[in-house]
């Protein structure tokens, strides 16, 4: 009993320690911690912006039938908003499972304390944001209650709250099952989206066959939507303006006396909210339902809560493991080394033309985010050279500068501004030819994970080498047996959550990759980071043959290297951190750099001690008697040589060398670039299991659902609106469902970047390669919808099949369409979850003015733009055409028709009576006509304001992806979010 008091205590205190840290500390920590200020920003201004675009499209509801229609459509996209808005959520979760699964492994923390915390932290944002929400829609569109003030509205908030929640904590059990963020991207908008469906409003809940009637009941969207109109429309009195009553004036029995026509008289088809429900088969609930609704939703978050505990803390996914290479490559016989062996032949010297680099007064400056129009100053008139051969290791403490200066010299950087000069052999630095000369290899790997370790370099030799496909084969390689990774050439790179190859093969590989592009110049930034001392000494001991062999000129950063590994570096350069940005306080000799401190009274270096450590520590900071390395090594003679060999040239002073000249700035051109991206563009969504199968099972497993769901539908009324909820139902499901490629086209940032500031192609051309590549995943996916909804739905098979070859043509452009938004958001937005952040409100936005939620007569003029503008309403208006046009509707046994109350007396042959129709014959069935709303497709049709042939339609859904992907490439080429 003392053991069980003691670990609940434990379990407890661990619960509480959690959430104070994440709760209660001070909120500027807070909102860090949970979410970076660019995101919360972004959130709260996308709340906004959607509730001001719902609050004026659906300004001043009244009590027409049209405004009830609108109630209900602004409850529906309110829910499917924050439903599939919960995806954004995704990226997050998963960048902190990998440091929780870490973390938990070692002991920190319960598993389940940590995600209760990460459950509380998340509630006080979705509280301000939902309150700020729904009180703007509330106020603008005037629905039932005061904002803040009403029981109605603090219905409506809990109910959202609620739904929220759910779809959040849905979202933390996805990333709890999926095995990387673009498969959890994946099933998110397919599993809410069948939510969606079965919640009440597209198909009524007596409609759905009885075999999907548990989907209904176990939907936590039902109970949502149900609370909501039982909330908004219990005590709400209806009336009808002219054009809304039954019959219209324009059926020809509308004047014939009855009992064949109507004699002129007229009914409105819903006088009361409590009728309305009706359409919803909500007529049986009282008002108590609201909270009977709020009730089940919280049961529906315990449940999902309890999921998502389990798939993330008791069962949680396993990282990929990182293969380990072999630390040594031994070489027993010189003369014939082996498929792992690196025989002598490929680290003699290889007879090719050198570069020299050489930078003066070299200065940095950046924006000042805080006083905007001010600069800071990073780096200030920095001086070096590196001439063939030469290993230049640039140094300093954290913040003096290394990087940033390696990045300048290399020419990386994407923003600030340099100043200075920079020289390569002698000549001015040429940003378009500088990427043929000069490799770059980056301190974090940006390979291309579904590539092979020779797939990559041979990649890199295709297209940076003019040479024929058998001769960069060749070059491939000689490169990776250079670096020695020969042995892992057919391993796939992968990364943490797949698993792939080790830190040192990555760091090989990245080598190779630029090696093989014969550089003169080879650009490192701190290559040993995140490496043991093996590993470090392996990869440093490469880059050294590679400069001994082949003549490279190599600037490095390094961080904190061993003795060993610092003498492989023949010159040294160390930045001093100052008020005036880093400045140079050492640049010469290695060997020299301990003799430099003696002779300037900077220090002495004790016997034993790791001379780097000694050397950062003399010249990284300022001396206790005030003195400042940088300006003590301005007065010094290695200064004043260094300035010297500076004045006269480096290159010029090196007599007769070879350098290389080129005359194009890329190597292949366009048609080649076109082959080899097309090649792995393919390659890459082949490969990527994952993501293919996600997307062509959503595909089979919507398409068998949706197919049974409206089954062989028939012509009655609701039958009829049956026929254009399918089709709405098909457009939110392939728009939203495009949110997968956001996480692809965000992770490939960093890889296209670089690839692409090496001159290997053009920026346009990777595009329209991955835009062909994404064809194995749209034909098949919209090939197998499209029969499966066509076909089991029993559709329109009119004209010969043709309207079935259209509808798959229009369903292949469609997704081509939607993959196109997901692919701008990806492009505009700074990080992933702002690009599904925005995408979701973008959705929204487009369904909402597409015309079925809202129709075309009802939209405000201010907003009448957003219809025409619309990308998804076009498809829709072509699937409706195709499908209504010269289709026949009825009312079988009265069922959907309007009773209409007969007037006046009359005289019915049948009964051989005169039949009195007065006040007090509300319960004689003969004083009733029933009027059939919908008697042909066109009704539907005008209704929804499609007035334009299919051709038509098509032709602006294929102007809208022309236009689209055109804007998609300028983005592409010139927006860059990688910043260096």
């Amino acid at each position: 009993d003392t053991y069980i008091w003691f670990r609940s205590f434990n379990l407890s205190f661990s619960w509480f320690t959690l959430v104070r840290r994440g709760a209660l500390e001070r909120p500027e920590k807070w909102i860090v911690r949970t979410r970076d200020r660019t995101t919360l920003l972004g959130n709260f201004a996308e709340r906004i912006i959607v509730a001001l675009v719902l609050g004026t499209v659906f300004l001043d509801l009244g009590t027409k039938q049209k405004d009830a229609d609108a109630r209900v459509g602004l409850f529906f996209i309110i829910l499917l908003n924050f439903s599939m808005g919960a995806s954004a959520q995704i990226p997050a979760i998963m960048a902190k499972r990998k440091v929780y699964y870490s973390q938990e492994a070692a002991g920190y923390y319960h598993g389940y304390a940590f995600f209760l915390a990460q459950q509380l932290i998340f509630i006080p944002f979705v509280f301000c944001e939902l309150v700020v929400f729904l009180t703007i829609t509330y106020a603008l569109s005037d629905l039932q209650g005061e904002p803040l003030a009403s029981a109605e509205f603090w219905n409506c908030f809990s109910l959202v709250f609620l739904c929220v929640v759910i779809a959040r904590t849905w979202a933390l059990f996805l990333c709890g099952v999926a095995p990387n963020t673009t498969a959890a991207v994946a099933l998110f908008p397919v599993t809410v989206v069948l939510k969606v469906l079965v919640c009440g409003y597209m198909i009524a809940p007596d409609d759905i066959p009885s075999y999907w009637k548990w989907l209904n009941t176990i939907s936590f969207l039902t109970y949502a939507f149900r609370g909501l109109l039982v909330n908004e429309f219990y005590d709400l009195r209806l009336q009808c303006d002219n054009s809304e009553l039954e019959p219209s004036t324009s059926d020809p029995l509308f004047n014939v006396p009855p009992p064949n026509g109507y004699g002129g008289a007229q009914a409105c088809p819903f006088t009361t909210g409590r009728m309305y429900l009706t359409r919803y088969d909500m007529e049986d609930y009282g008002k108590g339902e609201v909270v009977q609704c709020i009730l089940y939703l919280f049961c529906f978050f315990l449940v999902y809560h309890a999921l998502a505990l389990v798939a993330l803390v008791f069962k949680p996914h396993e990282l990929g493991d990182q293969e380990e290479a072999p630390k040594f490559d031994f070489v027993a016989n010189p003369s014939h080394a082996g498929d792992d062996g690196v025989g002598a032949e490929h680290h003699e010297a290889k007879k090719g033309p050198v570069s020299f680099i050489e930078w003066r007064k070299l200065s940095y400056e950046v924006s000042n985010r805080k006083r905007p129009g001010e600069k800071i100053t990073l780096l200030d008139s920095v001086e070096g050279y590196a001439r063939p051969g030469d290993m230049v290791a640039l140094m300093g403490p954290s913040g003096a500068g290394k990087s940033t200066l390696l990045d300048v010299i290399a020419g990386k950087k994407t923003s600030g501004w340099v100043s200075g000069t920079r020289l390569v052999n002698g000549k001015g630095f040429d940003a378009s030819f500088f990427p043929r000369v000069a490799g770059y290899v980056e301190q974090f790997d940006t390979h291309v994970e579904r590539a092979t370790v020779f797939e990559s370099v041979y990649f890199s030799a295709q297209l940076r080498l003019g040479v024929t496909d058998d001769q960069a084969l060749a070059e491939a390689e000689h490169a990776m047996k250079s670096v020695r990774i020969w042995h892992a050439r057919d391993r796939l790179i992968g990364n943490i959550e797949t698993g792939g190859i080790s830190p040192e093969l990555r760091k090989k590989t990245a080598i190779a990759v630029e090696v093989v592009a014969h550089p003169t110049i080879l650009f490192l930034d701190e290559p040993t980071t995140g490496l043991d001392s093996v590993s470090a000494m392996a990869v440093i001991d490469t880059v050294t043959d590679l400069a001994r062999g082949r003549g490279l000129a190599v600037v490095c950063t390094i961080h904190q290297p061993s003795a060993e590994l610092f003498t492989r570096f023949g010159r040294i350069l160390i930045l001093q951190p100052t008020a005036t940005g880093g400045r140079v306080s050492y640049f010469g000799d290695v060997g020299r750099v301990v003799e430099y401190c003696h002779h300037h009274g900077l220090g002495e270096m004790k016997e034993g001690r790791n001379i780097a450590d000694f050397a950062m520590e003399a010249l990284g900071s300022t001396h206790a008697d005030g003195r400042e390395p940088a300006d003590v090594f301005l007065t010094s003679e290695e200064c004043k040589t260094m300035r010297s060999e500076l004045e006269a040239g480096v290159f010029n002073s090196a007599g007769e060398v070879r350098v290389p000249e080129f005359d194009r700035a890329y190597a292949r051109g366009v048609g080649k670039q076109f082959q080899v991206l097309l090649k792995r563009s393919v390659l890459c969504v082949v490969r990527d299991k994952n993501t293919l199968l996600a997307q062509l099972n959503s595909a089979l497993l919507i398409g068998l659902f949706v197919g049974s769901l409206y089954w062989d539908l028939g012509y009655n009324q609701s039958e009829a609106m049956q026929r254009v909820s399918l089709s709405f139902f098909v457009i939110v499901f392939v728009f939203f469902t495009a949110a997968y490629k956001i996480p692809l086209l965000v992770g490939a940032r960093a890889s296209s970047f670089r690839e692409k500031t090496s001159n290997m192609y053009k920026g346009w051309v990777l595009y329209l390669t991955q835009m062909l590549a994404d064809l194995i995943i749209v034909l098949p996916r919209a090939t197998m919808l499209s029969v499966l909804i066509y076909f089991m739905c029993g559709l329109n098979l009119a004209d010969d099949g043709t309207r079935f070859a259209a509808y798959l043509f229009m369903m292949i452009l469609t997704f081509f369409l939607a993959i196109g938004i997901a692919e701008f958001f990806a492009f505009v937005c700074p990080n992933e979850r702002l690009g599904q952040v925005y995408f979701t409100s973008c959705m929204t936005v487009f369904v909402l003015f597409a015309g079925f939620l809202i129709r075309k007569d009802n939209i405000p003029d201010w907003w009448i733009w957003l219809f025409y503008g619309n990308a998804v309403r076009y498809p829709l208006n072509f699937f409706l055409k195709n499908e209504l046009d010269g289709l026949d509707f009825s009312c079988p046994g009265n069922e959907g028709a309007v009773p209409v109350k007969l007037q006046a007396s009359y005289f019915d042959p049948s009964l051989s009576a005169t039949v009195t129709c007065d006040a007090s014959q509300m319960n004689n069935l003969n004083c009733f006509r029933y009027a059939c709303p919908i008697t042909s497709g066109n009704d539907v049709l005008s209704e929804y304001g499609v007035d334009q042939s299919v051709a038509a339609y098509a032709g602006i859904v294929i102007a809208i992806a022309v236009v689209l992907r055109v804007v998609n490439i300028v983005a592409f080429t010139k927006l860059n979010w990688v910043q260096k």
